[in-house]
């Protein structure tokens, strides 16, 4: 039975490792694409993974919540052309705000002049 488990336990780590790296090697891509910079990237991600383990020696609730910022990185603003931020939807309500705006202005001059006697 303990062979079972050891083996069971290799596979996770093995998985559990390969999935880590392919989120570095995206948070290197996004990082690479913002920044410009391969020497900056690789020692980003170098001292990211190497925090990463560090700390999976002692607790795994630290790793847990790196990864999630990881993640929180990549799929923040923009990424090749893929928009995962709010912006779109508040380029789409501004015109409809600015006319709303206007209609709200116009009404407001029209009460006005009707006040003043100018109809």
């Amino acid at each position: 039975m303990d062979g079972g488990l050891w083996r069971r336990a290799v596979i996770d780590t093995v998985v559990a490792v390969g999935l880590i790296a392919l989120l570095l090697i995206a948070v290197a891509a996004k990082l690479h694409y913002f920044m410009y910079h391969p020497l900056a990237v690789t020692v980003a991600c170098v001292g990211i993974a190497a925090v990463a383990w560090w700390l999976g020696r002692y607790t795994l609730w630290i790793p847990v919540i790196l990864v999630a910022l990881l993640l929180a990185i990549l799929f923040e603003g923009e990424v090749g052309g893929l928009d995962f931020s709010d912006s779109d939807s508040q380029s789409q309500r501004q015109p409809d705000e600015r006319r709303k705006l206007e209609a709200t202005l116009a009404k407001r001059r029209r009460t006005l002049a009707k006040l003043e006697g100018r109809s």
